[in-house]
C-alpha cells in the first residue's frame, strides 16, 4: 500500500453558505467528520494537501489521515460533492476509521482478458454493464479495484456478480440478485464472423455427407 499523504485542516465553528464562500476563496474546502458516536467535527481542509492525498490513489477506498490543527484523524472518504459545471471539490464527509467496523464500500472494475475473448477478436466490444460495485468489509480491508475476467467470453455472453473472486471478509452489499457486470457486444464485424462460421460449418456437413455416399 502506499504510503498516505496527511491532509491539512483547521477546526471551523461556523456554518453556512457564506462562510463556506470565503473559505473556498482561501483555498479550503468545507468538510465534516463524524461517526465512533462523537459529534460530527466542522473542519476546513487545505484544497493543496486534499489534491495531493487524492492524486495518491484509492482515495475513496482506502483509510486517509487529517491533521486537525495538530489532531491527526484516521477516517475514510465517503462523499466528495463537486460542482455540476467547474468540477471543483465543493465538499467532503470523512468517517472516523475503525478497523474493525463493517462498512459499505463504493470499489471500482476493471476488465481483464480482454485480448483472450473469441467475442472480441471476432470484433465484439467489451463493455462494463457497472463502473463500481457497493461491498460490505471490514474498513482495513477495502479492495482497491476489483476484476472482471473476459477471457472466454463469446459475442452476447455476460459476466455476472457472483463469478467475482472476492477476498475473504467481502460481500456484496445487494445480495437478492446476481447482476450483470460486463458482456460482449455484437457488432457488425462479429455478426458477419459468425455467419462465416456458420456457412464454413454447413459447407464441412455437406462434404462429409457427399463422400459417405
Amino acid at each position: 500500500m502506499s504510503e498516505v499523504y496527511v491532509m491539512e485542516a483547521q477546526a471551523r465553528a461556523e456554518g453556512g453558505k457564506g462562510v463556506a464562500r470565503r473559505m473556498r476563496n482561501e483555498g479550503y474546502v468545507p468538510a465534516v467528520i463524524y461517526g465512533s458516536k462523537k459529534e460530527p467535527q466542522k473542519v476546513a481542509v487545505t484544497g493543496h494537501s486534499l489534491q495531493m492525498a487524492i492524486q495518491k490513489g484509492g482515495f475513496l477506498t482506502k483509510p486517509q489521515e487529517v491533521n486537525v490543527d495538530g489532531k491527526v484523524e484516521k477516517v475514510l472518504p465517503r462523499e466528495i460533492q463537486t460542482d455540476p459545471v467547474s468540477d471543483k471539490i465543493m465538499h467532503v464527509d470523512f468517517l472516523r476509521y475503525d478497523p474493525k467496523r463493517v462498512v459499505k464500500a463504493i470499489v471500482g472494475l476493471e476488465m481483464t482478458g480482454i485480448e483472450k475473448s473469441p467475442g472480441v477478436k471476432k470484433g465484439g466490444v467489451p463493455s462494463l454493464a457497472r463502473t463500481e460495485v457497493e461491498l460490505l468489509c471490514r474498513a482495513d480491508s477495502i479492495p482497491q479495484v476489483l476484476y472482471v475476467a473476459m477471457d472466454g467470453l463469446d459475442v452476447g455472453e455476460a459476466v455476472k456478480f457472483s463469478s467475482l473472486e472476492l477476498p475473504e471478509g467481502v460481500k456484496p452489499a445487494i445480495a437478492d440478485r446476481d447482476f450483470t457486470l460486463a458482456s460482449v457486444l455484437a457488432t457488425r464485424t462479429s455478426t458477419m464472423s459468425d455467419m462465416d462460421e456458420g456457412e464454413e460449418a454447413e459447407s464441412s456437413e455437406g462434404g462429409e455427407e457427399a463422400s459417405e455416399e
